[in-house]
């Protein structure tokens, strides 16, 4: 994208950091950019404030990478029951903390979905 005032102000419009497909600036292997001193963790947190519930999932998995399950739990909640993702990874980071009743809890709310834990597709 070209610099200018108009791309400056893609980059703080609401309906875009909300919309905004984080997949190519984390893919090939570049999944520290987001992280503290990461190159795009500031729009990265925009796009959280903003509401992407792909990047509030995103984020809720790195969080366990730097702060551990609570806080990735905390973070993902914002996204339970809507997003079937951030779902089931709190579902499984509670199994991990041996929090089965919250665990049990997550799984439930996929039902409503009509998400098939067995299935491929979830992922």
């Amino acid at each position: 994208m070209l610099s200018s005032k108009y791309s400056y102000g893609l980059v703080h419009d609401l309906s875009v950091l909300k919309s905004f497909n984080i997949l190519p600036m984390i893919s090939n292997h570049h999944y520290s950019e987001i992280g503290i001193f990461g190159r795009f963790r500031a729009f990265f947190i925009k796009c959280v404030t903003a509401g992407n519930i792909n990047v509030i999932c995103y984020e809720g998995i790195h969080q366990n990478m730097t702060a551990g399950l609570d806080a990735s739990i905390v973070v993902l909640r914002r996204n339970v029951p809507t997003h079937d993702e951030s779902t089931l990874v709190v579902g499984v980071f509670n199994v991990c903390l041996g929090q089965e009743m919250e665990a049990r809890v997550a799984f439930q709310q996929l039902a409503p979905n009509d998400v098939d834990l067995r299935s491929e597709e979830l992922f």
